[in-house]
């Protein structure tokens, strides 16, 4: 077992020092606003009154506040980063691939050895299987540090994903615009459906092969056809995407009277290919890389 600090306790730095204390590490929290790390203390955990007293006991030191402003304003402290050294920090704080790295060039010259991390959970997920851990930075290799994924498997599943400081956040990113390209493509099925009448739960309990099935099986196929670059001999052509999307999708959002900023968004992108003469190849060819 560890003693682990987690510096910020907003809902998610809550959670993750919920999670670590419950695996039987000691933790030991620091927030500016201490009335909102004091429930925490119910949990075992040690709320400190000053950030370098939370620091001073425990290795590693983990990060998770507002923003990436917020970090380098308490990091910026040179006590701070005195204290850090020969240690590890872990920063969980929602940053870009060039935040990650920029930490990292910061920390080398200083002896601390920097872990970028990324969650890609909801709060009340932290804890169980299904929140995904992403960390990365040289610090972080199992041959380097050996007790950090045993120490963050405490919050989910975790994933080294390579010495490189950006790779947490470029997988994060990547998963999350799959995520809203998804939920707003949703957002327009509900509202389509909605708008003509069909009951939300009666198009849900249609929909379960559509998402388990067609959706699985389309996003597995085209993302090896793009790793493969193979676009030839498609089971549906642009054009006929385009078609449907014309038709189908727009046609029948325009005829319910609702907002169609969305299927627009994706109508133009599936125009802008045919028109460059890709209409008899698969839909992978919109994600070609350069």
């Amino acid at each position: 077992m560890s003693s682990v600090t987690v510096i910020g306790t907003g809902v998610m730095g809550s959670a993750l020092a919920r999670a670590l204390a419950g695996a039987g590490h000691q933790v030991t929290v620091w927030n500016r606003t201490r009335s909102r790390a004091e429930p925490l203390a119910e949990a075992g955990v040690t709320v400190a009154d000053h950030l370098l007293d939370a620091v001073r006991g425990s290795d590693p030191v983990i990060m998770c506040v507002s923003n990436q402003a917020a970090a380098a304003e308490l990091l910026a402290d040179s006590a701070l980063s005195d204290l850090l050294r020969g240690r590890t920090l872990v920063q969980m704080t929602t940053g870009t691939p060039a935040d990650g790295r920029r930490n990292a060039a910061w920390a080398q010259p200083l002896g601390i050895g920097y872990v970028d991390a990324a969650i890609l959970a909801y709060p009340r997920e932290i804890g169980t299987p299904d929140a995904e851990i992403f960390y990365c930075g040289p610090a972080g290799a199992p041959e380097t540090a050996p007790g950090l994924e045993p120490l963050l498997s405490a919050l989910g599943t975790v994933h080294f994903v390579g010495a490189d400081a950006g790779g947490a956040s470029v997988v994060d990113a990547a998963l999350i615009a799959f995520f809203y390209g998804a939920m707003a493509g949703f957002v327009q099925c509900l509202n389509l459906a909605s708008a003509e009448g069909v009951p939300i739960p009666d198009l849900l309990a249609l929909s379960g092969p559509f998402f388990s099935r067609f959706i699985a099986n389309a996003v597995h196929e085209t993302g090896e056809r793009v790793a493969e670059r193979r676009y030839d001999q498609p089971q549906s052509s642009l054009d006929t995407h385009l078609g449907g999307i014309d038709l189908l999708v727009l046609g029948s959002s325009r005829e319910a009277g609702i907002d169609t900023g969305v299927v627009t968004a994706i109508r133009d992108a599936f125009a802008r290919a045919v028109a460059g003469g890709h209409g008899a190849e698969d839909i992978a060819i919109l994600a070609d890389p350069p």
